[in-house]
């Protein structure tokens, strides 16, 4: 079921613009224009469920983003430290998924 998922993910990549034009850590609580963008890349790859896309970091972004990290193996539950967090690791696996 991951390796469709993520298959899923590398056609999305690969059929959109999606753009990976962000090198910026984020947190829960967060406002910023790279929150906005990382909402759109999740909203693309069909892990962003929420009906607007804000620059505010809150729940649903958080979700979105362990959803992402769970499918990738970066994290293995979302009770490890960097769950929900857009760091160094999730950001190095996005922009390999968006590249293809």
């Amino acid at each position: 079921e991951l390796a469709d998922r993520r298959d899923h993910d590398k056609e999305i990549a690969q059929n959109t613009n999606v753009g990976f034009s962000f090198e910026y850590e984020a947190n829960y609580g967060d406002r910023g224009e790279h929150v906005q963008k990382l909402q759109e890349i999740l909203k693309q790859l069909g892990y962003f469920k929420g009906n607007l896309v804000s620059n505010y970091f809150g729940n649903i972004t958080r979700d979105s983003l362990i959803a992402f990290q769970m499918t990738y193996g970066i994290i293995d539950s979302e009770d490890d430290a960097d769950a929900g967090a857009l760091n160094d690791k999730t950001l190095d696996t996005l922009k390999k998924v968006l590249e293809g």
